[in-house]
């Protein structure tokens, strides 16, 4: 193999080998460690760019994916006059009461409907 070949067989496989990274799990050692990025990365032969890029992308997936709005917890006394019914406050001034024997698929499908 030529040596231009033999370079870019060796990026391929450096390449191929960054796939099969679990991001997930390094990012979660990385968090623990209470080290710096770079640091991290430089300790555990890791490219600190790919680094940064995979944190940056799971972090805007784990913002996207979450749909839970905020819970306002009241007080005990306040519930008994809920009448075995649990509130929804939506920000918009909405309440939604519902049964607390409610179906689960019959609620998320309530909430799924009032979100769009």
């Amino acid at each position: 193999m030529t040596e231009p070949d033999q370079h870019q067989a060796n990026k391929s496989v450096s390449l191929a080998q960054e796939t099969n990274i679990d991001w997930v799990s390094i990012i979660k050692q990385w968090k623990t460690s209470g080290m710096p990025q770079a640091t991290y990365c430089d300790a555990n032969n890791i490219n600190y760019n790919q680094f940064v890029y995979q944190n940056a992308k799971l972090s805007a997936r784990a913002k996207g994916s979450s749909k839970l709005l905020p819970v306002k917890i009241t007080h005990p006394e306040q519930v008994v006059t809920a009448q075995n019914n649990f509130i929804l406050h939506y920000p918009n001034g909405l309440k939604l009461h519902i049964p607390v024997n409610a179906h689960p698929e019959a609620i998320k499908t309530l909430i799924n409907c009032l979100e769009k």
